[in-house]
């Protein structure tokens, strides 16, 4: 966990650095909840994040246990770039990367990773989650937490099914390309815990979302 903590901080300088050199064309999560000693560092497409978002390593968070084979090609020519490189990557494809503490979180957001109301990963989506797991590959064996989110239109019991089942995605995707099963952390919260208010189609959007941290 110190290496994790090291290379996070060496990320964090790097990618603060170039984040202020560049262009926004993506903002930050607006009216996000903040917490406690939260400290912003990136947003999708170079800019410094706004606001930043609590950690969600929930205690209920529950191991995967399911199984897929095969491991697929797509993060083979990335895995000797360097973690700020790979983070670059990342945020420029529309995931808010936040630092906290000496915690790490991916924010993605599901209207551009799934077909909408399904678990089904877009290519888009697909692209992005090589990065994550190129970038996975560099931190050791430190644990990764994912939730799922959406906003509150579904009824409780649908949002907790859809939310898990976008979670699981995401981690089957990782998976298959090479991250440990043993590292997964992986629970479907339905619509608790927003970002932003559910009163607007914006803040509705926001909401829909998986997060990936590491601690």
């Amino acid at each position: 966990m110190d290496a994790l903590k090291i290379l996070t901080k060496i990320t964090i300088m790097l990618l603060v650095g170039a984040a202020l050199s560049s262009c926004a064309s993506h903002q930050a999560v607006p009216g996000a909840y903040s917490t406690p000693n939260s400290v912003p560092v990136i947003a999708g497409g170079g800019a410094v994040a706004g606001a930043a978002v609590g950690a969600t390593m929930h205690p209920s968070a529950i191991p995967i246990g399911a199984a897929i084979g095969g491991v697929a090609a797509g993060t083979v020519g990335l895995i000797s770039e360097r973690p700020s490189a790979i983070l670059s990557r990342i945020a420029h494809q529309g995931v808010q990367v936040v630092g906290i503490g000496d915690s790490l979180k991916f924010i993605i957001f599901t209207d551009k990773c799934f077909e909408f109301g399904t678990s089904d990963l877009t290519n888009q989506c697909a692209n992005t989650l090589s990065y994550i797991a190129a970038f996975l590959k560099k931190t050791g064996n430190a644990p990764v937490n994912v939730a799922g989110y959406t906003d509150d239109v579904l009824t409780d019991a649908v949002a907790l099914r859809l939310s898990q089942a976008q979670a699981d995605s995401i981690v089957a995707y990782l998976w298959a390309h090479g991250i440990p099963q043993q590292r997964f952390y992986v629970k479907g919260y339905g619509s608790v815990d927003p970002i932003a208010t559910n009163y607007t189609t914006h803040g509705k959007g926001l909401n829909r979302r998986v997060e990936i941290s590491l601690d």
